[in-house]
Formats: C-alpha cells, structure tokens, sequence
C-alpha cells in the first residue's frame, strides 16, 4: 500500500479463517473490523485486480471467498459494540 492509503483498524478482535491453497499450503488469514480513510489501493505484483463491493451488493458479487459474506455479518456485529476511540489509524 501507498503512505497516503489510511483505514482505521479495530484491533481488539479479528474473525480468523482457515485458508487452504490450491497448492495444499494453509494459512490463517485474520480478519478485522477496518474503515477506508483515505487514498487508493496500489496492488504488488501477486495481484491483478481489485474490487470496492458495497455490503449490500455481496452476495451476489462473484468470484469471491465463500465464508467472506459469514465473516462480514462477524464484522458488522463487532461494528455495533465497537467505540470510536478504539480505533487506530494505520
């Protein structure tokens, strides 16, 4: 990401997903609750692509990770007990 890319990040909780590439590798990608602040989103060499989908719109967004739409309904749970002043600027 750029210097001038900034969202402000909940750090306190991450829903965590167990990712198995094609190639049989695992990771475990953690998810956070995050707001885009300012800026554009520059992609590295591993990246072609990217998408901003509106929450409403997700289910029927495609391709896309199927447990993504199980982690967002996490994340705006969280959204609704999480306090401004919890937040940090990355």
């Amino acid at each position: 990401m750029k210097k001038n890319f900034k969202i402000s990040i909940y750090p306190t909780f991450s829903v965590n997903y167990l990712y198995r590439k094609k190639d049989g590798n695992s990771l475990i990608l953690p998810h956070y609750l995050a707001v885009h602040q300012s800026g554009e989103i520059t992609l590295n060499e591993e990246y072609s692509e990217y998408n901003w989908v509106q929450i409403s719109k997700l289910d029927e967004f495609e391709p896309k990770i199927p447990e993504i739409p199980h982690i967002l309904k996490q994340m705006l749970r969280l959204e609704k007990i999480a306090k401004v002043e919890e937040f940090i600027l990355i």
